[in-house]
């Protein structure tokens, strides 16, 4: 069952870096969050693939895309927020069902 949270991405670049400057951390080998708590209903989130990591415009796109995969498949969130998602090297050393899990437990951290 779909929660009733709207998940919708971040645009604007000043919103990305308020936060950045005022968000907390969360990270493991494979992903860093930066997430700020907010009180609407919605779940703004960004992407960051670093080009210097990831050279490819196929590979950084993949990845986007698998990420967004997972956030459409989450349910069961109860707290709303702000975050960025970057990701990190060791992405490719796992599956796409690793990288899930993965983020799945990391998402739930935050309370």
């Amino acid at each position: 069952m779909k929660s009733s949270i709207k998940f919708t991405t971040l645009k604007k670049n000043s919103e990305i870096k308020n936060l950045v400057v005022r968000g907390s951390s969360l990270l493991c080998k494979e992903f860093r969050f930066k997430f700020l708590k907010t009180h609407s209903n919605t779940i703004r989130y960004a992407i960051s693939v670093n080009k210097k990591v990831f050279r490819t415009a196929v590979l950084r796109n993949k990845i986007k895309r698998q990420i967004r995969a997972i956030i459409r498949n989450i349910n069961n969130i109860s707290v709303t927020f702000d975050i960025l998602i970057i990701v990190n090297q060791k992405y490719l050393d796992n599956d796409f069902a690793t990288n899930n899990r993965i983020f799945v437990k990391l998402l739930n951290k935050i309370r």
